[in-house]
């Protein structure tokens, strides 16, 4: 049903994107994202237009200089207008997906309702006019303001079967959104979620993080989808442990710390290992398995390191008394260095029970280490190789390595002093024992 008597604010260089097309004879709506998120009260962080005009007369309508060809043969040229580039897309019906993704052929047509006919859900299948308000004929404005819910638009199986990356983002916009899933919607699904295993890897980590950075994630994880991507999360119990869950949720959505909290056990969740690990061990096989997940996932070296470290250590637990608490600080700042640190001391403080304790006080020890400016590596002794090699007449080499990482071991466990004097003098009497 459509809603004439609604308007909603176009961002100004859209508006002047309609207008321009409007001017020149064309239909011309804003379609998508931008009327679901205009209509929620959200601001849309695209506009995107669709017209009945052809890829060659938008051009002509806006000039050459304004326009790229981002995607003529599909229909789309990227409009420049205020310094932003707007999609402008001719209306369009698709043919057969042969590979899951692509349709393999596009027919250009003039009525736009026919256009949102090929959209994923209801609530992304609405257009807006400034003169004819709002269109939708699979009326996605009482799913989304009245039902709350997300459905597939007209058979469930036919949309998935287009684009089988759509199960994912099903979970993905209910879960932003906190929609109800439409049962015959979720029962499709499901039965096709194995369809995913045909999806590039790039794509299925887009979406999955996006998921996981909504306000609930842990409510739309459904194992028979999660499960196709990522096996090794329900290999052994078929669902996820309350406590993942509930760290999943408490966590800030940013910094990679959702994906850590939902691997953060994956040794005993794949089964590799049988039982917890104690306080303050490390978990160098969940790290690995980790790896391997975020690499299959195409994950950047930057995020793969990150979280690897962040599992490693997720059974640190703070020492009792502050001069243990120094070195554990220092030995951790050593190894993963201070912004994974204070990540972990993130990731801990969102699994804290209340009869835990010490990671505020850890928190307060870290933060005096670092305006203290403390030696953590080796990089920051007072005493170079050079110092070492002039000092003893050594050579470069694995004696002057071992000197040097002894030295900061002492350091790091604060007997000894991170002073050039000291630091010499300890030296002169490493090379003596030996």
């Amino acid at each position: 049903m459509n809603h004439p008597e609604i308007q909603i604010s176009v961002e100004d260089g859209a508006y002047r994107v309609l207008a321009a097309l409007n001017r020149a004879g064309y239909q011309a709506y804003a379609v998508g994202g931008c009327v679901r998120d205009a209509l929620l009260g959200k601001t849309p962080h695209d506009w995107d237009i669709c017209t009945d005009a052809r890829p060659e007369q938008v051009v002509r309508v806006f000039g050459e200089q304004r326009c790229i060809p981002t995607g003529m043969r599909h229909g789309t040229v990227s409009v420049r207008m205020n310094h932003t580039l707007y999609e402008v897309t001719t209306f369009r019906t698709e043919g057969s997906y042969t590979d899951g993704r692509h349709p393999d052929s596009v027919d250009f047509i003039q009525n736009v309702e026919d256009d949102l006919a090929r959209r994923d859900f209801t609530v992304n299948a609405m257009a807006y006019h400034p003169d004819r308000g709002v269109i939708d004929p699979f009326d996605g404005y009482e799913d989304l303001l009245e039902k709350n819910l997300i459905r597939a638009v007209g058979v469930p199986e036919e949309r998935f079967g287009e684009d089988a990356l759509r199960i994912l983002r099903l979970y993905r916009f209910a879960a932003r959104f906190s929609l109800l899933i439409d049962p015959g919607t979720a029962e499709a699904a499901v039965s096709m979620s194995g369809n995913l295993k045909k999806v590039s890897a790039e794509r299925i980590r887009e979406e999955f993080l996006k998921l996981l950075e909504a306000e609930k994630p842990s409510d739309y994880l459904e194992p028979r989808v999660i499960s196709v991507f990522l096996p090794e999360l329900y290999s052994v119990e078929g669902e996820l442990p309350e406590r993942t869950l509930r760290i999943l949720d408490r966590v800030r959505a940013g910094d990679d710390l959702r994906i850590s909290a939902l691997l953060e056990d994956i040794a005993l969740l794949s089964g590799v290992r049988k039982a917890p690990l104690p306080d303050n061990a490390e978990d160098p096989e969940g790290s690995r398995i980790a790896e391997r997940i975020l690499r299959r996932l195409r994950c950047s070296n930057e995020q793969t390191a990150r979280v690897c470290a962040l599992i490693r250590f997720h059974c640190f637990m703070p020492e009792p008394d502050e001069a243990g608490r120094r070195v554990q600080a220092l030995h951790l700042l050593n190894r993963i260095g201070p912004e994974n640190l204070r990540l972990l001391l993130e990731l801990k403080e969102a699994g804290q029970r209340e009869a835990e304790g010490g990671l505020t006080e850890f928190r307060q020890t870290l933060d005096r280490l670092i305006r203290e400016n403390a030696c953590y590596t080796i990089s920051g002794l007072r005493v170079n190789g050079n110092d070492l090699m002039k000092e003893f007449g050594l050579q470069k080499g694995p004696v002057l390595g071992k000197l040097l990482g002894k030295l900061l071991e002492l350091v790091l466990s604060e007997k000894l002093r991170n002073d050039r004097a000291e630091l010499l003098g300890e030296a002169r009497r490493l090379l003596q024992e030996h």
